[in-house]
């Protein structure tokens, strides 16, 4: 029998308490009870939140709150982030049943996925997308491309019950393949502060003005590379090692 992580959702900077109990309550019509908010304009608790939810007030009394994206994906091993903006950004971008297949077979696999929203009024900035593994665009009108925080939320809930579903019917599901367990965000996190410390320290983020571009661009080779847990040890066990030869020099 395979073992199953529910995805988490997870908004970023939401506005609206309102439109944070409709999320809820779209969750729990797809069946997705696990949500994240990440710090919230409005504060929290937001009693407009409950009201809005509906019924799904379970849901919002047990949401997790954090600081910052990066705190609240650090213990996931998937990340998918919804995007209607192009981005210039060297990420995978895949149309909706792609990234929602690719998400059961990741959840069935246990590993602990979660996915991004932006907030009304500007959605994900380029720093959310740090440690996410997939861009996914909502097909809209592209005359009309706005879309309701809660309706967005739907709309991707919606897709994965639906393949859901389908895949469970017999109530037993087989993944595409085997996969190694994907290292944990905050593992990734840790890698990048250590390799970005000696990269500063070695003269390589160069001009200061353009190190920013290079760090995201160094983030993004490695998280297009999916390393598990093991991999991540041996790439800093590598650079001590780097850092110990140049000091024999």
């Amino acid at each position: 029998m395979n073992r199953y992580q529910e995805p988490i959702i997870i908004l970023v900077h939401p506005q609206l308490g309102e439109n944070i109990g409709a999320t809820a309550r779209a969750m729990l019509n797809c069946g997705l009870k696990k949500l994240r908010i990440v710090k919230p304009r409005d504060g929290w608790p937001n009693s407009k939140a409950i009201r809005a939810s509906s019924g799904a007030e379970s849901i919002i009394h047990n949401a997790g709150v954090y600081l910052n994206s990066q705190d609240a994906v650090s213990d996931l091993n998937y990340v998918i982030a919804c995007t209607a903006r192009k981005r210039d950004l060297r990420k995978e971008q895949a149309d909706m049943d792609n990234v929602i297949n690719g998400l059961i077979d990741n959840t069935y696999n246990n590993l602990q996925c979660g996915i991004l929203f932006g907030n009304e009024s500007s959605g994900l900035s380029n720093d959310d997308l740090d440690f996410a593994d997939i861009l996914l665009s909502i097909p809209t009108n592209k005359e009309f491309t706005s879309l309701n925080l809660s309706h967005a939320v739907l709309i991707v809930c919606f897709h994965w019950m639906i393949k859901f579903q389908l895949k469970n019917r017999d109530n037993f599901i087989e993944p595409k393949k085997t996969i190694d367990q994907l290292a944990k965000k905050s593992h990734l996190s840790q890698f990048f502060d250590h390799l970005e410390r000696d990269l500063e320290k070695g003269g390589f983020l160069f001009p200061p003005e353009k190190a920013p571009k290079m760090i995201k661009n160094l983030r993004s080779i490695f998280i297009r590379s999916n390393l598990n847990e093991q991999e991540v040890k041996t790439l800093r066990g590598v650079i001590s090692a780097l850092k110990r030869a140049g000091k024999s020099l």
